[in-house]
């Protein structure tokens, strides 16, 4: 959104960075209808259900910190 709004069309980052971003909003919104909606498949093919599998990555990412993700290092 935001190269759409502050970049004008000529602009070289607008043209280098615009077919990168261009499906994005559309891939979002379909993540959230097929995947993880209540009818997701996450929802109907994981053994522990949406819910389940959304407190396992809560808790899986509650360790997660900046330095983890700049480092290939699992400590």
């Amino acid at each position: 959104m935001s190269v759409l709004r502050n970049l004008p069309t000529v602009h070289p980052l607008y043209k280098l960075l615009i077919p990168h971003t261009r499906y994005t909003l559309n891939i979002n919104f379909l993540a959230r209808k097929l995947l993880i909606s209540k009818n997701g498949v996450f929802t109907q093919f994981t053994a522990s259900g949406g819910k389940g599998a959304a407190e396992i990555l809560k808790k899986s990412l509650a360790t997660v910190t900046y330095n983890s993700l700049l480092t290939s290092d699992p400590r």
